[in-house]
């Protein structure tokens, strides 16, 4: 196992953590990995391990996440833009690669604009756009759900929402990442159950979109072609208000890509810290103009 250290910081009197893997002799600037609302900082250890060759990589319990305080619903994304802002600074990683994943995407985007100095590169996986009604509505179901103990049917509903069946071979690993979901869901601790509702409320609270300055890095947004979660119409029209954006989708996988193409997923981030075009991969294609198929009624979940 590669070499951790675990630090813990205080930022607006909320106490949470960071894990760093450090590097000896690194290529890249370090990587920060912002992960989403059911994710704390050990979610990310395959992918550590494969970026880890390449640079330092730092995960996060940010307030409301993982082990660290729980953090109210209504308290939205420039806290926890700042208390990543506080890592990179307690680490003095910076200026870092930043990987935001789902909501931490737009933890990710907001870290940008309101510390652009600390951002080397972004990399935005599930990018979302404004919630629609029948969204806000699936999130405020899959909270009730959880609230009442209702554990099986949030787990079904979620893993639907975020890994919905399609046909056989259309998605790498389809049924095992499904599987992994559901088991993780239902064994979730009392903590972590309550922080999921927390994280859901913050969801349907959020502002999504923020019309401040962008910083002049190198920006990609990109997630599954099958994620009907946030297809990637969101993450086009987020590329296009950077200056040196681009937008790709990779093949056979959906939101939980990372899951079901994690050595892609990791390639696609070390091609696009050191400077290459992630649209020569292979794995990789343009999105249509018109986005990802999006469903009839929009699953509203953010991982």
């Amino acid at each position: 196992m590669p070499e951790q250290l675990v630090h813990t910081l205080r930022h607006q009197g909320y106490t949470y953590g960071c894990r760093v893997v450090p590097h000896p002799r690194p290529r890249l600037a370090p990587v920060l990995l912002v992960g989403g609302a059911f994710q704390d900082m050990y979610s990310w250890r395959r992918h550590e391990t494969l970026l880890g060759r390449a640079a330092t990589v730092i995960t996060v319990d940010l307030p409301g996440w993982g082990g660290a305080d729980a953090l109210s619903p209504s308290i939205g994304t420039d806290l926890l833009a700042d208390a990543a802002h506080r890592v990179i600074e307690h680490t003095g990683a910076g200026p870092c690669h930043v990987v935001g994943a789902s909501f931490g995407a737009l933890i990710g985007q907001r870290l940008a604009q309101r510390h652009p100095a600390a951002v080397a590169s972004l990399a935005l996986s599930g990018v979302a756009g404004s919630l629609t009604p029948e969204q806000a509505d699936d999130l405020e179901e899959l909270e009730r759900l959880l609230t009442a103990g209702a554990l099986a049917a949030f787990a079904e509903r979620m893993v639907d929402s975020l890994s919905p069946r399609v046909p056989e071979r259309a998605v790498r690993r389809g049924e095992p990442v499904r599987r992994l979901l559901s088991v993780d869901f239902l064994r979730a601790s009392d903590d972590a159950r309550a922080k999921m509702i927390d994280n859901l409320r913050r969801l349907r609270l959020a502002r999504m979109v923020y019309p401040d300055p962008v910083p002049d890095v190198p920006a990609v947004m990109f997630t599954g072609e099958h994620d009907r979660a946030t297809p990637s119409v969101h993450g086009r029209r987020l590329a296009a208000t950077y200056p040196r954006g681009r937008s790709v989708v990779i093949t056979e996988a959906d939101h939980c890509v990372h899951l079901q193409r994690d050595a892609e997923y990791c390639r696609l981030l070390l091609t696009h810290f050191g400077g290459g075009d992630v649209r020569e991969l292979p794995f990789c294609r343009t999105p249509h103009p018109a986005g990802a198929t999006v469903p009839a009624r929009p699953s509203g979940a953010l991982a």
